[in-house]
C-alpha cells in the first residue's frame, strides 16, 4: 500500500520561493513592499477623509 502526501499550500510557495533566482526574488520583493506602501497611504486617506468616492 503505497502512502501519498499531500503538499500544503505553504509547502509549494516554499519550494518555489527555493527555485527563484535571486534577482526575481528581489525584483518580487519591491513589488510587495511598493504595495504595501500604497495600501498604507490608501488606509490613512481613508481615515483623514481624504479618499475618493
Amino acid at each position: 500500500m503505497k502512502k501519498t502526501h499531500k503538499k500544503s499550500t505553504q509547502d509549494i510557495q516554499d519550494e518555489i520561493f527555493r527555485k527563484m533566482p535571486a534577482e526575481k526574488k528581489i525584483q518580487l520583493t519591491g513589488a510587495v513592499s511598493a504595495l504595501c506602501v500604497k495600501l498604507n497611504q490608501l488606509n490613512e486617506n481613508r481615515k483623514s477623509g481624504r479618499a475618493s468616492r
